[in-house]
């Protein structure tokens, strides 16, 4: 992992941080982090291969949205 994706990858982890849970699942702070972890992978990939990465992250943004709903979190 370059310098710029650990720095990008910190400054998610200060946003993600500041993500109230009360109103969502617990550790939904924790399967966002991972979630944008894994399209930071996506992003580097799709660099360096030319992948269809929005297809990848469209899965990705729905692995996470199937975790909440699958924990009880109702969207407002």
């Amino acid at each position: 992992m370059t310098v710029s994706q650990q720095k990008l990858l910190a400054v998610l982890r200060e946003q993600v941080d500041r993500i109230d849970e009360t109103a969502r699942v617990r550790g939904y702070r924790g399967d966002v982090l991972e979630t944008l972890a894994q399209i930071v992978i996506l992003e580097k990939e799709h660099l360096e291969a030319r992948t269809q990465i929005q297809k990848k992250i469209n899965d990705k943004a729905q692995a996470l949205a199937t975790v909440l709903l699958r924990a009880g979190w109702e969207p407002s």
